[in-house]
């Protein structure tokens, strides 16, 4: 089925193809999205990582101070729009509250209160393993229900969202 196919698009197929969930997620999924986000479109779906993606990404700071211009740029095309957001950081999340008020939507996912990686601490504190693994993918699929998606092209959630759904050139940004 792959055969032909440019190395962008091989991975979208693959992505979709062996990227299936569990029925008890998709209902948890549709009914998040049913109380959360359904009457709220268009909605601009962002991904923004903190904490232990510092290590991986030392430029983090500067990229992630990128997001409220782009952000702005969209809510002046679209004033009514509301925004998803993920995030692993609990100070991410109080700063996007503080800068979007009402029109922010995210879950209840467990987040991070560090700002960076402690080297004595490992940064990120410890919860089930199988809890994250579910927070994780719940928000990767909401995005996937936004009209545009802003994320971090270094995060492997932010290369799901944009593979697991074929998003129009014009709606999608990976900064």
């Amino acid at each position: 089925m792959a055969y032909g196919l440019g190395v962008e698009d091989v991975y979208d197929y693959l992505y979709q193809k062996y990227f299936n969930l569990q029925p008890y997620l998709s209902n948890e999924i549709e009914d998040f999205y049913l109380k959360n986000m359904k009457n709220k479109h268009p909605i601009l779906g962002m991904h923004i990582r903190g904490s232990d993606k510092i290590k991986e990404c030392p430029n983090l700071y500067q990229l992630n101070n990128l997001y409220p211009k782009e952000i702005d740029s969209y809510l002046k095309n679209n004033p009514d729009a509301s925004i998803f957001l993920l995030t692993d950081s609990e100070s991410i999340l109080t700063r996007y509250k503080e800068l979007y008020g009402n029109k922010l939507i995210y879950t209840d996912s467990k987040r991070t209160s560090y700002n960076h990686v402690s080297v004595h601490n490992g940064g990120v504190p410890y919860y089930d393993t199988k809890q994250k693994c579910i927070d994780i993918i719940k928000d990767t699929y909401l995005a996937m229900k936004c009209n545009y998606f802003i994320g971090n092209h270094s995060s492997n959630v932010s290369v799901a969202v944009s593979r697991l759904k074929i998003w129009p050139e014009e709606t999608i940004k990976l900064l």
